[in-house]
């Protein structure tokens, strides 16, 4: 923080109190990179810095300024980005994923921060509410869309200068990105010779010369520099940002300001260290995805995979669009099948797991069954004892109570049978 605050500083810093009227009143061109960062395309934290830095140009009194030619190569461009989403676009594709796995603020991330919100996600009204938003743009900080352009185009001179401005700014772009394209090399060579015709001989420093392009373009700027010992034409928003901030006025809010500042260098810092593919070939790889599945978890699972993995065998060497999405259908085809596969496994084996627990449920049913059958006969046989005990009782008492009966009816029968023969005896004694 202590090195930024220092670098900050030295950015806006004044050097004195002297008031430099010659930097006032600008003609400031903008480039379609910089229409990009203010309609929040290439992410919040580049619009806000960029909405703040053109509102300092009003409030500088600079006059902004689009040429047809930028105006024709932003909506081209924007047009040209949505056929591609629009090529590999599928309603089952998931936004929230597809937002998760992208590092890139650029025109698919808008497009899918923008498509989650909505019901309706036609690229068409997508391309309509851009527009919309140029236009408010334009509107909110007084931009002028120059029309007239101040050369003759059709001068086989002027053609033959933008021709060799365009292949040597070409040249340059090829070197550090093979993706660059002659069109807009030629459109920035174009933008670059209607500025250098408005400065005419007036551009030996920066109080005299009033036409300037505003361009986040590093190689075109670079191009700019080393061509001739003139002002240069293009400067970087930071470069024209510490001019205003350093001799016209400092910002309303220093610490907002330094935040702001702040907020931008360490993004700057985390998307230097990411290893990152291109929102167009996210989408690729996502519509792919999307073939085989419109389950938002399955697709979330697929692609930490692919993350992980720095989307080998996906994106390796130079591949097409085409190649790029059949590879990406046929991951997801051969990670789905073997989940399949898992799953039928896993099922195998919760119905051996359930067979096995139903046989050992049957013999330990069968056991207890035994167990409560032996039991039954158990109870029977004691039953069946004990009433076998108790009739051999009862004949045993009703044979003792018959024998107590005869002994006691033999006993008095015998007492009887006494008693007469001693009656008997004695009356024939008396007799």
């Amino acid at each position: 923080i202590s090195s930024y605050a220092i670098e900050y500083s030295i950015l806006t810093n004044k050097s004195n109190s002297l008031s430099f009227q010659s930097l006032r009143n600008k003609q400031i061109y903008l480039d379609a990179n910089v229409i990009y960062r203010a309609l929040g395309i290439n992410g919040e934290a580049r619009e806000v810095l960029t909405k703040t830095f053109l509102q300092k140009f009003n409030d500088v009194g600079e006059k902004l300024i689009i040429t047809k030619f930028t105006e024709e190569e932003f909506k081209d461009s924007i047009k040209f980005h949505i056929n591609n989403i629009r090529r590999f676009n599928n309603p089952r594709v998931s936004s929230s994923v597809y937002v998760e796995n992208s590092f890139n603020e650029e025109i698919c991330n808008f497009y899918h921060k923008w498509r989650s919100k909505r019901v309706n996600s036609s690229t068409d009204l997508f391309l309509a509410h851009i527009y919309n938003l140029y236009d408010e743009f334009v509107k909110k900080y007084n931009i002028t869309i120059e029309k007239k352009c101040p050369y003759n185009i059709e001068d086989e001179h002027i053609q033959s200068q933008l021709r060799e401005m365009s292949a040597q700014i070409y040249s340059q772009k090829q070197q550090q990105d093979n993706t660059a394209y002659e069109n807009s090399a030629y459109i920035d060579a174009e933008n670059t010779l209607w500025i250098e015709t408005k400065r005419g001989n007036k551009c030996n420093n920066i109080h005299e010369t009033g036409y300037f392009l505003i361009s986040t373009d590093q190689v075109l700027r670079r191009w700019d520099y080393l061509r001739n010992d003139n002002i240069p034409i293009v400067l970087l928003p930071s470069q024209w940002l510490s001019i205003i901030l350093r001799f016209l006025n400092r910002t309303n809010d220093d610490y907002k300001s330094f935040v702001n500042f702040l907020n931008l260098r360490h993004l700057q810092f985390l998307r230097s260290n990411e290893q990152a593919i291109s929102g167009e070939k996210l989408q690729i790889i996502l519509a792919g995805i999307s073939e085989i599945t419109a389950d938002v978890e399955t697709q979330r699972g697929l692609m930490n995979i692919l993350v992980e993995n720095r989307f080998k065998d996906i994106i390796n060497g130079d591949k097409d669009d085409e190649t790029i999405f059949e590879r990406a259908k046929y991951f997801a085809k051969s990670e789905t099948d073997k989940r399949i596969e898992e799953l039928k496994q896993n099922q195998d084996d919760l119905k051996n797991t359930v067979n096995s627990l139903t046989d050992l449920k049957s013999k330990q049913e069968r056991a207890r069954q035994e167990l409560e059958a032996s039991k039954e006969k158990a109870i029977k046989d004691k039953e069946r004892l004990l009433k076998n005990k108790e009739e051999a009782l009862s004949a045993a008492v009703n044979q003792y109570n018959i024998a107590i009966k005869v002994g006691r009816d033999s006993y008095v029968a015998s007492k009887m049978r006494n008693s007469r023969i001693s009656t008997a005896f004695f009356n024939i004694i008396t007799l």
